[in-house]
């Protein structure tokens, strides 16, 4: 009994388990960034907090704050409420405005 080549095996697999590239993001709406500028955030828990209240306003994908810059900047689908943005900073104990234009 003739034992098949694990690399052709392999090969084989790999190739039938490849996905296109856009796949995944055939049905996904496009992304708007928003820039937040945020005063009261003293430290780098301070950050934290702003960051894991951001994430959880609903259409928000993405977000990254700069504690030294005192800004986030917030991936989000087009529909989701700025106002909601805000108070999610708010939370956190910190105040925010959007920075037009960005």
């Amino acid at each position: 009994m003739k034992h098949p080549d694990p690399k052709s095996a392999h090969a084989t697999a790999a190739r039938n388990d490849r996905v296109p590239l856009d796949a995944g993001n055939a049905t996904a709406a496009p992304s708007t960034r928003t820039v937040l500028l945020i005063s009261g955030m003293r430290e780098n828990s301070c950050r934290e907090r702003v960051a894991r209240l951001l994430e959880t306003v609903a259409g928000v994908r993405e977000v990254s704050v700069n504690l030294f810059r005192a800004r986030a900047t917030v991936m989000h689908e087009a529909g989701c409420d700025l106002g909601t943005l805000v108070r999610a900073v708010e939370l956190a104990g910190c105040s925010a405005a959007i920075v037009p234009g960005q």
